[in-house]
């Protein structure tokens, strides 16, 4: 379980696009919040808003070895939410994250 404000995240499966990972994610961590099953009812999001950003970093574990991370951040509005909660999205080669 994720602390109380904490960003949702996801690992993006292989082809999948920004979109669907974050429906799926949204899904999920929120679906029986939202009580539906199928989110992309719920969810819309922003066109124009995502933004991109690149980390690169030295293993720790094994000493030589780079590791690179894309995230792509997105926001979202999502239907049945309390308000004051915004849904934004992170995605990454590796890493997705909603907050």
């Amino acid at each position: 379980m994720q602390p109380c404000g904490a960003p949702l995240s996801k690992r993006m499966r292989a082809g999948e696009s920004l979109e669907v990972t974050a429906h799926r994610t949204i899904h999920e961590e929120l679906a029986s919040v939202l009580k539906v099953d199928d989110v992309k009812e719920k969810v819309q999001i922003v066109e124009g808003t995502c933004k991109r950003k690149v980390y690169e970093m030295q293993s720790q574990a094994y000493p030589g070895l780079r590791s690179r991370c894309v995230m792509h951040t997105v926001d979202a509005y999502v239907e049945g939410l309390s308000r004051g909660i915004s849904a934004r999205r992170q995605r990454s080669s590796g890493i997705a994250t909603m907050s």
